[in-house]
């Protein structure tokens, strides 16, 4: 509310990033086999998290990038990032998907795999995939173009 909807102050967004970690360190400190993200945050209607382009906004309206395939060839969808959340101190081998799943299924951020459907279009699906760089040299080499070249220089 102090926000106003605006960007954070830098400031301000050094302590958002403080009290995600906090918040993620948290539950990984109280989480056991018996107990679940849940029970911590019972309490809590409302999540605010910040977001790649500075600002809070509520988790459940956030995305988070679980799939950095995706993400390098999505630009704009429409709705806000989650955070990195190697910018708030949360490193170290952790695998982020995990972290995130920690929150109660009604205060976590939309994973980006569910948001987005990937489909080839039909012509793409002739194209023919190579993976090495082996590959690509041999299907140049035997390619019906090289070959007139060669016979145009012998």
């Amino acid at each position: 509310m102090n926000t106003g909807g605006e960007k954070l102050h830098p400031n301000e967004l050094r302590l958002a990033f403080k009290a995600v970690r906090g918040l993620f360190t948290t539950l990984k400190k109280h989480r056991s086999p018996g107990q679940q993200a849940a029970d911590a945050l019972a309490r809590v209607q409302t999540l605010y998290l910040p977001t790649r382009i500075g600002h809070l906004f509520r988790s459940m309206d956030i995305v988070f990038v679980d799939d950095a395939g995706y993400a390098d060839r999505i630009r704009n969808l429409g709705r806000p990032f989650l955070v990195d959340l190697s910018e708030c101190w949360l490193t170290g081998g952790e695998n982020h998907v995990d972290t995130v799943k920690l929150l109660p299924q009604r205060l976590r951020p939309l994973m980006l795999s569910a948001v987005v459907q990937e489909t080839l279009e039909d012509r793409s699906r002739d194209t023919i995939v190579l993976h090495t760089v082996a590959d690509k040299l041999k299907y140049q080499i035997s390619s019906r173009p090289f070959a007139q070249v060669l016979y145009c220089y012998c």
